[in-house]
């Protein structure tokens, strides 16, 4: 049964979607680095998710999370912590079964296991949260950079996990497919050769936090938060475009420097609400999601 997850996840979504009301469950997902130890040749990373938003917080049930390597840097990943959704409150172990690799590529498959109906589900909120510790070993030598990279809700294999809600008897609840808020961070990292050179070759290297987009901002003059600053770029090129519900272009920078006041494109204060953003950074990483400007 736990071979063919995936296709559990989605035949129950379409058995009960006329059955359930109110979803909101909406994800975001990113890759962070734990460390590299260059003596012993083994990386970790860790998967975290988050609610989209305040208003998209859900109850997470069964979940499958795919993600992709380089098998010439790294191989042979490993289930080393499991940090929530196992264990407890009707959760079972997670797994890795499903993970693959080939000389050239791998994709790790991490499973969660929900056995309950729904009232001991645990709550995704809109802090990142960590659900599991991932290690490789680590081909130090390797002198390109390289990349770990999700397959989303839309690849194929694709990630997906579950939802419960309430029935719309309001007796008991009911499970189906959560949705992407679209928002899925890949790890870039130099090449290991360049990060083991830095680090000595004895040592735990902590990198650096993950890219940061804020979620909005208010612009009011207060010198406290005025500006839409992205964090952790590493020096590298962003664009950023901003756009209003209806798909217009109201920012643009193809270099942007983290100097965004809340004004348009023709240089007047843009109305307080929802703009939808999309960030593409020189690496060939991008982001898409929402923010909210709020004086």
């Amino acid at each position: 049964m736990k071979k063919i997850l995936v296709s559990c996840l989605i035949a129950a979504s379409a058995l009960l979607a006329e059955r359930v009301y109110g979803q909101n469950g909406q994800y975001d997902l990113r890759i962070t680095q734990k460390n590299i130890n260059c003596t012993t040749q083994k990386a970790q990373v860790d998967l975290e998710i988050k609610a989209s938003s305040a208003t998209t917080s859900f109850l997470i049930g069964n979940a499958n999370f795919r993600f992709q390597y380089d098998a010439k840097v790294f191989k042979k990943p490993v289930l080393v912590k499991q940090l929530n959704f196992s264990g407890s409150n009707d959760y079972g172990v997670q797994n890795l079964n499903g993970s693959q690799e080939s000389a050239a590529t791998g994709i790790v498959s991490l499973n969660i296991f929900y056995n309950g109906d729904g009232l001991k589900a645990q709550k995704v909120l809109t802090e990142w949260t960590p659900i599991a510790t991932i290690e490789f070993d680590v081909d130090t030598k390797t002198t390109m950079p390289t990349e770990i990279v999700w397959l989303t809700d839309k690849s194929l294999p694709k990630t997906v996990m579950e939802e419960w809600l309430p029935s719309e008897t309001g007796k008991g609840y009911v499970s189906t497919l959560a949705k992407s808020g679209g928002v899925y961070t890949n790890l870039a990292i130099e090449s290991m050769n360049k990060v083991c050179s830095n680090a000595g070759g004895t040592t735990d290297l902590t990198v650096d936090e993950p890219l940061f987009v804020p979620e909005g901002f208010s612009p009011n003059g207060d010198m406290i938060n005025d500006k839409f600053v992205i964090k952790n770029t590493k020096g590298l090129t962003v664009d950023l475009k901003v756009f209003n519900r209806y798909g217009a272009v109201v920012y643009t920078s193809d270099d942007y420097q983290n100097d965004w006041d809340g004004r348009g494109t023709t240089g007047q204060n843009l109305p307080d609400g929802t703009y939808f953003y999309t960030v593409k950074l020189s690496d060939g990483r991008k982001v898409t999601h929402y923010l909210t400007i709020s004086r």
